[in-house]
């Protein structure tokens, strides 16, 4: 009879042991990955055609309300307002043709990252020759509340060597 007494304990203990993993299995997302790589491609295709469209409003819909750009030889940019100002710039000068090669994209539970290369052309809307550059980058996403995935820090420079600076007399 101890012996029942002390075994009943035990399998309560195990029984409720069982019962919480079984609960925290059943709680945890499911995640699939390949989904989740594809939704990221797709996703930074259309942005890509957004802005060669000059679509301005599909281009924003991608970034977190918290995205920090980090551009080329500019300043870091916080939050959506200010990435909007600096694309309605761009767009407001130059017509843009842009190609993205996706790399690698690698999701790790609410948080990814993406990196890859670009080819960019800038075409002034004043007339005037065109522009072209080329280059990389590294973004990292995070999983939104809906599922979806949102731009929240964005990285990229040019591939391009450096110009010397002009001489006085190329400045004139």
């Amino acid at each position: 009879m101890k012996k029942l007494l002390m075994i009943i304990p035990l399998v309560i203990l195990l029984c409720f042991a069982f019962s919480c993993q079984k609960q925290a299995e059943e709680a945890a997302p499911v995640v699939d990955i390949e989904a989740d790589v594809k939704a990221i491609k797709d996703q930074h295709h259309q942005a890509t055609l957004a802005l060669s469209r000059g679509d301005l409003e599909t281009m924003m819909s991608v970034y977190a309300d918290d995205v920090v750009m980090m551009p080329p030889n500019q300043a870091t940019l916080v939050g959506k307002a200010a990435i909007r100002s600096m694309w309605e710039d761009l767009l407001n000068a130059f017509t843009v043709k842009v190609s993205v090669f996706v790399e690698e994209v690698h999701v790790l539970a609410e948080w990814a990252f993406e990196r890859g290369t670009f080819r960019m052309e800038l075409t002034p809307r004043a007339g005037g020759a065109s522009a072209e550059d080329f280059g990389k980058y590294l973004d990292i996403l995070r999983r939104q509340a809906d599922g979806s995935w949102k731009y929240s820090r964005l990285i990229f420079n040019s591939s391009k060597p450096p110009q010397p600076p002009k001489t006085p007399e190329e400045k004139k």
